[in-house]
């Protein structure tokens, strides 16, 4: 018979979701092809900058990534270079050559 820890002794030890999610991520990317990297896009930008630019396509391996506002373009231009690095790491196959950032069309409001 073996000898179990009581639950209310148990330590327990938290696991942030992303270093959770990241195995599956990269497991379920790897089907997807060479369009994986509109997958793992949130994944290698983070939560912030991914909140202000998405990936909207794969072109002759470069990114497509869309971003809503001038100023934050010329943010995510100066980081090119990092963030192709970051996410060619969570690419097995298809690495990327290059990341291509473009301003979004403005968004019409909802007529009335």
């Amino acid at each position: 018979m073996t000898s179990r820890t009581p639950p209310s002794q148990r330590v327990w030890l938290p696991l942030a979701l992303g270093n959770a999610l990241t195995p599956l991520l990269r497991e379920l990317a790897e089907g997807w092809g060479d369009r994986a990297p509109l997958l793992l896009w949130p994944l290698a930008a983070g939560a912030s900058l991914a909140a202000r630019a998405r990936a909207v396509r794969v072109e002759q391996n470069v990114l497509c990534i869309e971003v809503d506002d001038p100023d934050w373009l010329r943010q995510f231009i100066s980081l090119r270079g990092e963030l192709l690095q970051r996410v060619n790491t969570h690419l097995v196959s298809h690495r990327l050559r290059d990341l291509r950032f473009f301003l979004a069309p403005p968004r019409r409001a909802p007529q009335a």
